[in-house]
C-alpha cells in the first residue's frame, strides 16, 4: 500500500512542480499556493521532511505576500523531488518493499 502511495506521488510530483513554475511565470499566486499545501501534505505524510518544509516555506511566501523568493524556493523544491525520486529508485533497484 505504502509503496503504491509514494510511487503515486513521484509519478504526479513532476506535473505539480511544472504548474508551479508555469503559475510563477503569470504570477499566479494562489496556483502556487495551492500546489505547495497539496505536495506539503503529501511529502509529509511519506516522511519526506525536507521537502514538505520547502513546500511549506513556499505556501508561507505566497500567504505573506513576499513572491521575491518563490523562484529559489521552487528551484529547491524541484532538487528535494530529484532526491526523493533517486531514492525511491534505489529503493526498487534494492528489492526492498
Amino acid at each position: 500500500m505504502l509503496q503504491s502511495v509514494v510511487k503515486q506521488f513521484v509519478a504526479s510530483a513532476p506535473d505539480q512542480l511544472s504548474a508551479m513554475q508555469e503559475a510563477l511565470a503569470k504570477n499566479d499566486l494562489e496556483t502556487i499556493r495551492r500546489h505547495a499545501h497539496k505536495i506539503s501534505g503529501s511529502a509529509g505524510n511519506l516522511t519526506a521532511y525536507a521537502m514538505a518544509k520547502t513546500a511549506k516555506a513556499i505556501e508561507q511566501f505566497v500567504l505573506g505576500n513576499e513572491p521575491a523568493p518563490l523562484a529559489e524556493a521552487l528551484e529547491a523544491l524541484a532538487e528535494e523531488y530529484r532526491r526523493l525520486k533517486d531514492f525511491v529508485l534505489n529503493v526498487e533497484e534494492l528489492g526492498i518493499h
